[in-house]
């Protein structure tokens, strides 16, 4: 269908083949009879999944334009005036669809396939008119076990190519995707709505019926970090590449470091240098293989090697964005200093650490020298206190007459009476209370009974 009047005509005559607890109801309706709309939006949905792989429908993608009114200054999609459209604006290069706005006009069931933005870079999307959009998204902290799970089901696609998921055909239900312990955000997006996608969220979604929206990328400062790490489909014919180095005086010290991890060594930026010398232009921001889909712009001060941006569809060869050489040496020359001094500080810290561990390993060494004198030094006098311990034993010994001294004998105390409420007096040998003296004089008999012993015990 080449007219789009014939796509309106298609979308809502397949809208009206629909049961009719299926059809939308119109804003007088829903408020007469509320939650019809809930109602039939949820019967669309089941039915989406059901028939998802029977016939496809058709999906007016990627064209380029924008329906907002070009004095709007605010919430205007095609005028965000964001990090990357700055950015691509000073290098003298536009990237329809990803710095300026493209219209999506769906029908029921036209599908968006699970992917992140070229470049992991944010979007917005603006639905104008018509029915609602369905919005399936993963958070970025679970990015990694989306791609994980993914991959195991269906490995044989991702050694074909490493990056699959760029190439936007592939749908998983988000019941599959829960029952695999990741999370899925479900939203729906109504007319005069915005969805916001964070950089490295991977959604989908489908439409419910006949409408129209516009999208396009943005970043902030944040994104230049996921940027820096964003991979990019080498087979893929709308795979997307920006330089990263045109926003390192934007970029923290990670995302810094990163991108220039990610820049070509010293001698090989010579190399493509000379031999660059003979042309008076170079590569500088984006390069686009094959045909379909998203193309590069020409703006009136660049040119690309296969003419003019077309329609969906067409096919070309590689498509870049140029400029004169001129230009771009000084973001060559800011980037190899850039470099230069990042490798600087870190062969300063490299240094530091080594200095700091051999500190360590050499005050670990005096410690262990000072603990095992200081056992020398005690085993020696331990060494030299045992003969005079043995000249004391034979003094004490020649003392007692080369015996020991016996212990003073015990006395003995005479058994008391019985029934004698008084003990006898005795008089014990050694200088202390008898063995059964107790408090205030009392004193234990023999046979266990207490008895009263009046007066003092005489010592």
């Amino acid at each position: 269908m080449s007219a789009a009047g014939d796509f309106k005509a298609a979308a809502l005559a397949e809208e009206a083949a629909l049961p009719a607890a299926e059809q939308l109801p119109t804003p007088a309706e829903e408020a007469a009879e509320p939650g019809r709309l809930a109602t039939a939006l949820a019967g669309r949905e089941r039915r989406y999944w059901r028939s998802v792989t029977m016939t496809p429908p058709i999906y007016g993608a990627d064209v380029p334009g924008s329906l907002f009114d070009p004095a709007l200054k605010e919430w205007n999609v095609a005028h965000l005036q964001s990090l990357l459209s700055r950015t691509l604006a000073a290098a003298g290069a536009a990237i329809p669809g990803v710095s300026t706005p493209y219209l999506y006009f769906g029908m029921f069931r036209s599908t968006f396939a699970w992917h992140t933005e070229d470049c992991d870079l944010a979007s917005v999307n603006y639905l104008h008119f018509g029915a609602p959009k369905r919005w399936y998204a993963i958070p970025p902290a679970a990015r990694a076990r989306f791609e994980t799970v993914v991959r195991g089901l269906l490995p044989d696609l991702f050694r074909t190519c490493p990056e699959f998921l760029r190439h936007k055909e592939l749908l998983i239900s988000p019941q599959l995707l829960e029952a695999h312990a990741i999370p899925v955000v479900r939203t729906t997006q109504y007319a005069g709505e915005f969805m916001l996608n964070f950089p490295g969220a991977y959604h989908a979604g489908f439409n419910f019926g006949y409408n129209a929206a516009e999208s396009t990328n943005f970043a902030t400062r944040a994104w230049i970090g996921v940027g820096a790490h964003a991979r990019a489909c080498a087979c893929s014919p709308d795979s997307v590449t920006i330089q990263m180095s045109l926003f390192l005086r934007h970029a923290g010290p990670k995302a810094r470091q990163a991108i220039l991890e990610g820049l070509p060594s010293d001698s090989e930026s010579d190399s493509e240098s000379e031999a660059d010398e003979s042309s008076d232009e170079e590569e500088v921001v984006v390069r686009r293989k094959g045909g379909g889909g998203r193309r590069a712009a020409t703006p009136e001060s660049t040119t690309t090697s296969s003419g003019p941006a077309a329609s969906d569809g067409d096919s070309a060869g590689s498509t870049a964005i140029r400029r004169p050489r001129k230009k771009h040496a000084g973001t060559a020359a800011a980037a190899k200093k850039a470099k230069k001094a990042a490798a600087t500080a870190a062969a300063k810290k490299k240094k530091a650490v080594a200095a700091a561990k051999a500190k360590a390993k050499a005050a670990k060494a005096r410690a262990k020298a000072a603990a095992k004198a200081a056992k020398a030094k005690a085993a020696k006098a331990a060494k030299a206190a045992k003969p005079a311990g043995a000249a004391i034993k034979r003094a004490a010994s020649a003392a007692g007459g080369g015996k020991s001294a016996a212990p003073l004998p015990k006395a003995k105390a005479p058994p008391a009476k019985r029934g004698s409420k008084t003990a006898t007096r005795y008089t014990p040998v050694v200088a202390a209370p008898p063995p059964g003296a107790g408090r205030r004089g009392r004193v234990t008999s023999r046979t266990g009974r207490r008895v009263s012993a009046p007066g003092r015990l005489s010592l």
